[in-house]
């Protein structure tokens, strides 16, 4: 029997070996292993939240966070491949749905110990667009007219079809009692008595429904532009009333709650609340812009409101809000900019923040209702913010967006709604439109008129800070590579269908487009498109022989002018949406959409640290759909092993453990039975270690 001194001695001489190993495994591994995540932008569009004894959860585009002092502060405990849909909760258990593109994997998972851990509910199935809750009942609509409920707290599941074969649009439940709202071919509203077993049609809707919900036997639903009450009587619903929302304040529903006998609806930039069943209604103030995707609920202690900015929290009903985001970041970053100290990130919607300490900290900047902007509209020179309004005026704030000023007057064919790009290069203004026929537009800041300079047929790009402006048609085009002063016609090999941004470095002008990224040489315009890039891509940064694109999976880099290309975001959640890259001092800043922003040294671009060992060890294709080859070479008779671990450091797959010659080797690795997501390969050649990511999108 080993002695407590003993074990302890014992103990510590395994931790120094673990240290050890992780010591050698990072110095000597491939992975770049540099992107961080800054502290935000905080907050962003979360699509519900819920309740759970102290815990309140929240699902974010991709992320759940979870706080158990009322919001103060939040921690991060799932992140997910593909964007939630809805967040339920019952008395102990969460569930989660997945958005379906076309996947055959579950949709739904379900947590019993508060988000520790997931596991799937294959009941289920792989397509679910709906689940109401109440003690140990659920029902979930899974479209094609079938109803699956459970009776015991999701541990078994029946099915049955829902009356006259209809699609259900909206559901909701109290206790045994389940409504059900059918837009097909009878605009019924249906209610079952028995959780969902059996259903009876208890009114006819001549309106189109957009919320549902119940409290008492009271059921609420709003259309869009009115908001009608049914009591339950026994089997039967007996109309209460029916209230224009338009004639109080709100324009179409996008929330509805009801907590005790306090109703609130709202929508955009406006809330109301009644009492007495719809009779009186008081205005609430809104701390920010009310989406679809927005949510509500509380008691007259607390109430919780999910908007396109984050969480807020209300101990009023509504009269004042705080906010309450610590922690949470969702943020859907789509344009990155600035100057001097100051970095921009543009998000969804009317907001913007604004850090002046290298990403440290964020602040949260609304423009204000009456001006309200176009997403990603933002825009810099070198001392001055600027963004374009969707009544097509540009304003202009010489600090940091406290004060705005117009400087440009409305111009026919300028809609801030159909916009591709918005520029300032040098002292020029260039808007170009998206709707119909595409226009490029130019004003000189302090002018009163605006120029109509070229008019395209397809789609048109300006890159901030690069002197560069192009205009497709088909496969001509015309490029600027001095402010729009002067014009060179040219022409790309394909159809480059939409074009996201441009930029240069000394030898090329790189074109991020729908069909993939694009290079010329500035002595000849012709655009050709760059071999092995994958994904879409999103945004490009370029610095000397080194090209970074964003992408809609991830991060990809090159050191070879774009003949080869490596992973580069294995730190971010696997399928992160790169919508914006910008160097800005010390550090390349990526914007996301959903995971806020991120940085990354330029110092570690250089060719020689990050690819000391990448002839050794190379992945191809990488994402892999399939199978992908891995490739590495030996200078001399070595013992090799080649393993495949995932995001949890499970082991999932041994393709080498052998001695093997000098020379190049390959090994196949089958990805089609493996989920999608984020995997380690890590190659081990006489006790030294490698390692890279590899993404498997399926």
């Amino acid at each position: 029997m080993i002695g407590g001194k003993e074990r302890t001695v014992t103990m510590i001489k395994k931790s120094i070996l673990l240290i050890v190993i992780l010591l050698v495994t990072s110095i000597t591994s491939n992975s770049f292993g540099q992107w961080t995540q800054t502290n935000g932008p905080e907050g962003g569009a979360t699509i519900g939240a819920v309740r759970i004894g102290n815990n309140i959860f929240v699902a974010g585009l991709h992320s759940i966070f979870r706080s158990s002092d009322n919001g103060l502060h939040w921690k991060e405990i799932y992140i997910s491949g593909r964007p939630f849909t809805f967040l339920k909760a019952g008395e102990s258990a969460l569930y989660f749905n997945v958005e379906n593109t076309g996947y055959s994997a579950p949709a739904v998972y379900c947590s019993r110990d508060l988000g520790k851990s997931w596991s799937p509910v294959t009941e289920l199935g792989s397509y679910v667009t709906d689940m109401v809750i109440s003690g140990p009942n659920i029902v979930v609509y899974r479209g094609h007219a079938s109803i699956t409920y459970s009776t015991d707290y999701g541990f078994s599941w029946r099915v049955d079809n829902f009356p006259e074969n209809q699609f259900i649009t909206l559901l909701c439940q109290e206790g045994q009692y389940v409504y059900g709202w059918s837009h097909d071919t009878k605009d019924k509203l249906y209610f079952s008595n028995n959780t969902g077993s059996t259903y009876i049609a208890v009114a006819h809707i001549d309106y189109l429904p957009t919320k549902m919900a119940v409290y008492q036997n009271t059921v609420y639903i709003t259309s869009k532009d009115s908001l009608y009450i049914y009591k339950r009587i026994k089997d039967s619903m007996q109309f209460i009333s029916a209230v224009s929302v338009i004639d109080v304040g709100v324009g179409i529903p996008r929330i509805l709650a009801v907590m005790g006998s306090a109703v609130i609806v709202g929508s955009d930039y406006r809330m109301v609340i009644s009492k007495d069943q719809g009779i009186h209604w008081t205005s609430i103030t809104t701390p920010s812009l009310i989406t679809d995707n927005s949510w509500l609920f509380g008691d007259n202690s607390m109430v919780y409101l999910g908007t396109s900015s984050g969480v807020f929290v209300s101990t009023d009903l509504g009269q004042h809000w705080e906010a309450r985001n610590h922690g949470l970041i969702s943020t859907r970053i789509t344009k990155i900019t600035g100057y001097g100290k100051y970095l921009f990130a543009g998000e969804r919607y009317t907001q913007y923040f604004v850090s002046s300490d290298g990403s440290e900290t964020w602040i949260r900047k609304t423009f204000p209702t009456t001006i309200s902007t176009k997403l990603g509209s933002l825009a810099c020179d070198d001392a001055r913010l600027y963004f374009l309004s969707s009544a097509g005026t540009v304003y202009s704030s010489s600090d940091v967006g406290e004060h705005w000023d117009s400087i440009t007057t409305p111009q026919t064919g300028i809609n801030g709604n159909f916009v591709s790009s918005f520029s300032v290069l040098k002292d020029r203004i260039f808007i170009i439109t998206a709707y119909l026929s595409s226009t490029l537009f130019s004003q000189t800041i302090g002018a009163s008129t605006w120029d109509t300079m070229l008019v395209g047929s397809s789609y048109v790009v300006g890159g901030d800070n690069d002197q560069l402006l192009l205009v497709l048609k088909g496969t001509e085009l015309s490029l600027s590579q001095d402010g729009g002063l002067n014009f060179q016609s040219g022409t790309i090999d394909v159809y480059a269908g939409l074009i996201y941004s441009i930029t240069q470095n000394d030898l090329y002008i790189y074109l991020v487009t729908g069909s993939g990224l694009f290079r010329t040489a500035k002595s000849s315009i012709f655009f050709q498109r760059c071999a092995n890039q994958y994904n879409i891509a999103q945004s490009v940064y370029t610095m000397d022989s080194t090209v970074i694109t964003g992408t809609d999976g991830g991060m990809f880099i090159s050191h070879d002018e774009t003949k080869t290309w490596e992973y580069f975001s294995s730190e971010m959640p696997s399928n992160t949406i790169v919508t914006s890259l910008k160097r800005q001092g010390d550090f390349l800043y990526a914007g996301t959409d959903g995971y806020g922003v991120w940085k990354y040294p330029i110092a570690k671009l250089s060719v020689g640290e990050q690819h000391h060992s990448a002839q050794t060890l190379r992945v191809y294709p990488n994402p892999a759909s399939n199978e992908t080859a891995i490739t590495f070479s030996t200078s001399e008779q070595s013992f090799v092993r080649v393993a495949i671990y995932d995001i949890l450091g499970r082991e999932v797959a041994v393709l080498c453990n052998a001695s093997l010659s000098a020379g190049d080797h390959s090994y196949q690795w089958h990805t089609s039975s493996m989920p999608s997501g984020m995997y380690r390969c890590v190659i081990t050649i006489d006790g030294k270690i490698q390692e890279t990511a590899v993404a498997v999108n399926r």
